[in-house]
């Protein structure tokens, strides 16, 4: 349900059963997201959720877009620096007859799935 009907999907949720058969409540741990805001998607309409203490409202139009703005802005100033690192290590000191190698990488967001690979 997460990743089907939420956009964009929210990964590493944590789901804890309390009780036993028929009296049972659902606990449903939900980790930070730097890609908020999620939308909730039912057949042509959606909505946006946002925790009020104990209860979940649904965003003003207002809410939304300084969500967007706040996730765009993350990701330009992460790419900004990242791009930063690139220029100082690839103009940094250079010696003759000399072998380097550069390699960069942004970090996942949290709960975001493992996409590492062994070698």
């Amino acid at each position: 349900m997460a990743i089907t009907a939420i956009s964009p999907p929210i990964f590493g949720l944590k789901v804890h059963y309390l009780g036993s058969e028929g009296e049972r409540a659902v606990i449903v741990e939900v980790p930070a997201s730097v890609d908020g805001p999620h939308l909730i998607y039912k057949n042509e309409y959606f909505g946006a959720p946002v925790r009020n203490d104990s209860d979940t409202v649904w965003m003003k139009e207002r809410q939304i877009e300084a969500m967007y703005r706040a996730r765009f802005d993350e990701r330009r100033h992460a790419t900004e620096a990242l791009d930063a690192l690139f220029v100082e290590a690839a103009t940094g000191p250079q010696q003759r007859d000399a072998c380097v190698a550069h390699r960069g990488c942004a970090p996942a967001p949290p709960g975001s799935p493992d996409v590492s690979h062994s070698r």
